[in-house]
């Protein structure tokens, strides 16, 4: 019995362990800064951005190596980026072949450090679900 104990006990604190792990890799992953849970459950981070003077969501898919990010302006405005991460050649544009609606092509942007891509897109409208 007291084997047992024990051995479900180290088994229990490893995977505790190694979900810990997990946790702090996401919250690390393509980050200069420390980022926190807004939402665990969901998955969801939070950071105050002292340059837009305020929070920051994102939500990040390490499998597929890209992060979105999403805050309101003060004008209502919902404001989303992807970050590919990948290498690319420092403030260059990529012209997707996606288009647009109106046939004009996804244009993605490389970072100053040449480490990601990077799509932003705004919404107007105060009747935007923020979600």
């Amino acid at each position: 019995m007291l084997l047992v104990t024990i051995v479900v006990g180290g088994l229990l604190a490893y995977d505790s362990f190694e979900s810990n792990k997990r946790k702090r890799a996401e919250l690390a992953f393509a980050a200069k800064k420390n980022w926190h849970w807004y939402d665990e459950y969901d998955r969801i981070q939070i950071q105050y951005n002292d340059k837009l003077g305020k929070s920051i969501l994102r939500k990040v898919n390490m499998h597929d190596n890209y992060v979105v990010y999403a805050y309101k302006t003060g004008d209502y405005e919902l404001v989303a980026m992807v970050k590919f991460i990948a290498n690319c050649n420092p403030n260059t544009s990529i012209e997707t072949s996606k288009k647009y609606s109106d046939g004009k092509p996804i244009i993605l942007k490389c970072n100053e450090e040449g480490d990601a891509l990077k799509y932003v897109a705004t919404w107007e409208g105060k009747d935007i679900d923020f979600v």
